[in-house]
């Protein structure tokens, strides 16, 4: 009998440390069902920031290269590190790009040579450019729309005019001959005469402003006319803008 009393402690007492030891099945069961979709959804979040450089060259999206066709043949260029957005090319051929760079975000880039030369954020001093206006080439000077204000390049330094715009960034840009203009979704319009810039309301009949409408598009063509896409074709007269009415039948 005291045989049994003694070996029936000793027995629960092992089951008691064997259960201080273990963990709680339902703990347990809940830490080893979450444990799997934690580390996979890590694992897919580092996968897809470093796929730009994990993947091997022949699975590199195309969307990172340009081309430029020479005596009847297209050459590629060299490649871009982020995704070009859009692309202009000066008169004296200089080519420049508007690119897309994840975790930089919008950004100028300049092709010197072989490589790409990547202008950031300390050098154009803005934080980023404003992509739905994008940039223009007046010669050899390049004109960019940023959140912060207008962007300038004369060929040795970047200026950014905060002055310029009346919000945060704008819709559609233009150069010509030293002078800018610019124009805002609101109807802000900024003019940029070589030496200053002044911000006013354009005025287009039956227009409507607002971010519920189309953005406007400016243009300046050869003859020198301005021209504002809004509503309706619209031109600017030296006083007044015109609309530009079709022809009738």
């Amino acid at each position: 009998m005291i045989g049994w009393f003694l070996a029936r402690i000793l027995g629960l007492r092992r089951a008691m440390l064997t259960n201080a030891q273990s963990p709680e099945p339902r703990k347990s069961s809940w830490i080893r069902s979450m444990l799997p979709p934690v580390v996979a959804a890590v694992l897919l979040i580092v996968a897809m920031t470093k796929w730009n450089q994990w993947q091997p060259a022949f699975l590199r999206p195309s969307w990172n290269a340009l081309f430029r066709m020479e005596n009847d043949v297209w050459q590629r260029l060299p490649e871009l590190p982020g995704n070009p957005e859009k692309l202009r090319v000066s008169a004296g051929g200089t080519v420049w790009a508007l690119i897309w760079n994840y975790g930089n975000g919008s950004e100028l880039a300049r092709l010197d040579g072989g490589s790409w030369r990547i202008y950031k954020r300390a050098e154009l001093g803005a934080k980023n450019i404003d992509d739905s206006a994008g940039f223009v080439l007046d010669g050899e000077d390049v004109w960019a729309v940023a959140y912060e204000g207008v962007l300038h390049w004369n060929g040795r330094q970047w200026t950014c005019y905060r002055e310029a715009i009346a919000g945060l960034g704008a819709s559609s840009i233009a150069a010509a001959n030293g002078q800018v203009w610019v124009i805002d979704d609101k109807g802000n319009f900024s003019h940029f005469d070589g030496r200053q810039w002044e911000v006013q309301k354009v005025e287009l009949p039956g227009a409507k402003w607002g971010p519920d409408a189309d953005s406007p598009d400016l243009a300046r063509t050869g003859d020198g006319s301005l021209w504002i896409v809004r509503d309706g074709v619209w031109r600017w007269n030296g006083s007044v803008w015109a609309a530009v009415m079709p022809d009738e039948e």
